[in-house]
Formats: structure tokens, sequence, C-alpha cells
């Protein structure tokens, strides 16, 4: 399924404000997800984002934008601001479990969070208990990746890893 938003909003939901998920993709090309009680987007099991033009994705209690399970995220323009996300989690976004993150324009900022702006990969501790507790390195998250040729990501803030970007174990 594809979904396309170009203007209105999602927000003052319960839960995250919008699940994509199994191979499913969102173009925001304008409008708003916000204001969200556990965060904005999240993108599962192969699924897709492209945030463009004057999307935005802000002021959610939770991460603005969660990419995992191998999904993919292009960022052309549009803003992930003012997000507040509690540990381990990046306010902006977060690229994991062999997920990826391009990013040539837009921007990124006035997040908080254990990482303000960007996190790419697994926390260290994660990665060592799914290694622990499996015994088996094929349960192992992934590698996440993050490209960034173009746009800005500022006056973010980190209470644990870094303000601006994090790269973690497994990115």
């Amino acid at each position: 399924a594809h979904m396309e938003m170009s203007g209105g909003s999602i927000k003052y939901n319960w839960e995250k404000g919008v699940q994509i998920d199994t191979g499913s993709s969102l173009t925001l090309s304008g409008g708003s997800v916000e204001l969200n009680y556990t965060g904005g987007v999240r993108l599962d099991h192969g699924s897709k984002l492209v945030l463009e033009k004057r999307g935005g994705i802000s002021a959610n209690s939770g991460p603005g934008i969660i990419i995992d399970g191998k999904s993919s995220m292009t960022m052309t323009g549009g803003a992930v601001s003012f997000n507040r996300a509690g540990y381990p989690d990046a306010g902006g976004v977060n690229v994991r479990n062999g997920s990826s993150f391009v990013m040539i324009g837009g921007g990124i900022s006035s997040n908080h969070g254990s990482t303000g702006g960007v996190m790419v990969g697994n926390h260290a501790w994660k990665i060592h208990d799914a290694y622990k507790n499996s015994g088996n390195l094929n349960h192992v998250p992934a590698i996440a990746n993050f490209v960034m040729t173009g746009g800005v990501i500022r006056d973010n803030r980190g209470y644990f890893d870094a303000g601006g970007l994090y790269v973690s174990a497994n990115a």
C-alpha cells in the first residue's frame, strides 16, 4: 500500500502518529505528523518514507522517526523538529536493524533525546545482549546506514550520547 500526504495533520493520538509496515510506503510532501503521545512515524519490515517539500514531523512526545527492520527513508526537504524521546532513542531520526536513511535536504533541528538529532545503529549493549541471550551471531542486529549529501542537522540536544549525530556499534 502507498499513501501520499500533501496537507492536513495527524495529531493528538495516544500512540505514535503513523505506523508504516510490511513493505508499505508514505510520501509526506506537506502537512504534519505532530503532537502524538509516543512518537511521530515508525517504519518496519521493509517499509519506505519520503519526506519532501513542506512535510513536517514535529513536537511528538517520543522519537520523531524510527526506521527499523530493513526499512528506508529519503529526506529531500521538510523538517523533523521539536520531538522529545527517552533513553535510548534519538529525538529526531533513529536508523537501526538493517535500515537506511538518505538525507539530501531539509532540516533536523531542536530535538531532544538520548541523542538529539540522528542515531545510526543500535546501542552496543543491545547488540551484546542479543548475542548473549541467543549465543548466535545471526541474532545480532543488521548494519544500519546513513548517507548525508545535503540538508542541516542543528540545535539538537542529546543528554547521553550526542547532540547532532551518534553512530553506534552496528552502523
